[in-house]
């Protein structure tokens, strides 16, 4: 149910609440704006609870505001994640850093003469696997069998 509401919210983003604000930046102005007021309420003086307040809630919407497409919040995200990639993995690129470039597959190895994997030999008769071949209808099919053991399962079967 949970899941709804964040689907709802997510696809309302972009949405307009004023004429220079959308819900996003009305929640990054709301997560600005309370903990400001709540941390400097009581502690402060009147107008330095406003000033303060009011520079959080200009923060929490300059931060979700969208330069080139990314809200800087989001930019700061993907900075950090790459910054994090660099650090923990190493300077060599490989074929899977690079994107569309093909995975190099595990080599084959030869197999030692005389260890655990042998190759075994049969002698197959005809009789014993026969290939099915398909019916007329070409829906099912059946097992071949000699003429002589062939069952009709038609309306009319053949004369003899």
């Amino acid at each position: 149910m949970s899941h709804e509401m964040i689907d709802e919210i997510q696809s309302r983003k972009g949405e307009k609440v004023a004429l220079f604000l959308t819900m996003e930046n009305a929640t990054g102005l709301v997560l600005g704006a309370i903990p400001g007021f709540l941390i400097t309420f009581r502690a402060m003086p009147w107008y330095l609870c406003f000033l303060i307040t009011i520079v959080a809630g200009g923060l929490g919407v300059l931060a979700t505001l969208e330069v080139g497409g990314m809200a800087l919040y989001e930019r700061l995200v993907w900075w950090v994640r790459g910054y994090l990639h660099q650090k923990l993995t190493s300077a060599r690129i490989t074929p899977e850093d690079v994107t569309g470039g093909r995975a190099i597959g595990q080599r084959d190895a030869a197999l030692p003469l005389g260890g655990a994997v042998r190759l075994v030999t049969r002698t197959r008769t005809s009789a014993a696997f026969a290939r099915p071949t398909a019916t007329p209808i070409g829906r099912r099919t059946v097992q071949a069998q000699p003429a002589e053991h062939r069952e009709y399962h038609h309306a009319n079967p053949p004369a003899e």
